[in-house]
């Protein structure tokens, strides 16, 4: 993650851009715990995290010379592909499902996708958010009650991975990540992401080659990115396929071990 200082901030910043009034009681008690966590990150030897943009995230604050990148892994075997089954005939073709999966909250980019999808309006498409829905969305969350946006709430790891199978498409919009542990799940799924530069994607992914990289705060280059895919389906499979085999060759747990 990024130093919490500056997750915080970011926090602050979205709910207000959403106009979700940030609650000062909590605010204070976080003052309190990061209080805390700078007293343990001056004592420690070294802090480790999971991407250098998380790194420069601890360097601004002043931590950079004990401050080491360490990429995570995923479990491959658990978050695997669906197995491919011959295409055939079809009087209709199929859902785009895009999906989520995270907290729904502000500072993990949830409005700029909402933003972006209905936008967009695509045809036999839905937008899956997987994950526990913070009570301050609930109001944003109503008005895109009708553009074909599902919420699962909280789901178990074997229901999260089905959804990662069952999906076209994985986007995680967030502005405020160090290498999004979600990201690689969706690549282990064999799934093309749609994300931005804030997420560590540019650790584990090539724009192009395993899913697209967007700027973080742009619903406009979001949406963009989401029509490409809707619109090359069997280029997004190929990057499927790159992904998964990324993570087989990088990113597994033996990886991270070593």
């Amino acid at each position: 993650a990024r130093h919490p200082r500056h997750w915080e901030q970011t926090r602050i910043e979205e709910s207000q851009r959403l106009g979700i009034k940030v609650n000062d009681g909590i605010v204070n008690l976080r003052e309190r715990l990061f209080q805390r966590r700078e007293r343990e990150f001056g004592l420690c030897d070294r802090i480790v995290v999971p991407s250098n943009v998380a790194r420069q995230s601890f360097v601004e604050m002043g931590y950079g010379e004990k401050t080491e990148v360490v990429p995570t892994g995923v479990d491959a075997d658990f978050f695997s592909p669906k197995r491919e089954i011959p295409k055939r005939e079809s009087v209709q073709p199929p859902v785009f499902r895009v999906c989520f999966v995270g907290r729904v909250e502000p500072a993990k980019g949830v409005g700029y996708l909402l933003e972006a999808w209905k936008r967009l309006a695509l045809p036999r498409a839905e937008l899956l958010l997987v994950g526990t829905a913070l009570p301050e969305m609930e109001p944003l969350l109503k008005t895109y009650a009708n553009c074909n946006v599902r919420l699962t709430g909280f789901l178990s790891p074997q229901e999260v991975a089905q959804c990662y199978r069952e999906s076209s498409l994985f986007v995680h919009p967030s502005p405020n990540e160090g290498l999004a542990r979600v990201l690689l799940e969706a690549m282990a799924s064999g799934l093309p992401a749609v994300t931005t530069s804030m997420t560590g994607a540019e650790e584990c992914m090539t724009d192009g080659k395993h899913g697209l990289i967007v700027p973080p705060h742009d619903a406009d280059a979001l949406a963009d990115a989401i029509l490409w895919c809707s619109r090359h389906p069997d280029e997004i499979q190929s990057m499927g396929r790159a992904a998964r085999a990324r993570i087989e060759n990088e990113f597994t747990l033996d990886h991270y071990n070593q």
